[in-house]
Order: C-alpha cells, then sequence, then structure tokens
C-alpha cells in the first residue's frame, strides 16, 4: 500500500516547513527590504523544532513566531547597515 503525501508530510513536519524556505528566499530576491531573509531564519528554527518534536505542532509555532519577532527586531537592523542598498533598476 502507497503512503499517501498527507501522511508522509504529518510523519516529516520539518519538510514543510523547509519547503516554504524557497519561496521566502524568492520573495526577499524579489523585494530585498531584509523581511523575508529574517523570516527564513526562524522557518529554519521551526524546520529544526519539528525535526524534534513533530507531534507538538503548537511549539514548533511559537518556537517559529519568538524566533522570527527576534530575527526581526535584532537581525534586521543590523542586516541594513551591513548589506549594501541594491540599485534602482532603470
Amino acid at each position: 500500500m502507497p503512503i499517501h503525501l498527507q501522511d508522509f508530510m504529518g510523519v516529516h513536519p520539518w519538510l514543510l516547513w523547509l519547503s516554504l524556505i524557497p519561496l521566502f528566499v524568492a520573495a526577499e530576491l524579489l523585494w530585498r527590504r531584509r523581511v523575508f531573509l529574517t523570516w527564513t531564519l526562524a522557518l529554519a528554527v521551526g524546520a529544526f523544532v519539528a525535526a524534534l518534536v513533530p507531534s507538538w505542532w503548537w511549539l514548533q509555532l511559537l518556537v517559529a513566531a519568538a524566533a522570527g519577532l527576534a530575527c526581526h527586531r535584532w537581525l534586521r537592523p543590523w542586516l541594513l547597515r551591513q548589506l549594501p542598498e541594491p540599485r534602482a533598476v532603470r
């Protein structure tokens, strides 16, 4: 009996978190406001927590949200200072 995709993702929730990372990286490449880059790190933290505790989805969300807010609060200003602003497209 083959495994259904929903069953597979239910067993491996960290793959759901990792599947969102390329979308956030693409959004960062399009808008370059350093917002999606910080939330990408939060997705990676959420994937790590999901790999440790796959059945506690609420803990995954709480830790990812806390990591995202912390990265957005403290890492984004540093990134804005360190990384050059992209030139405007003519």
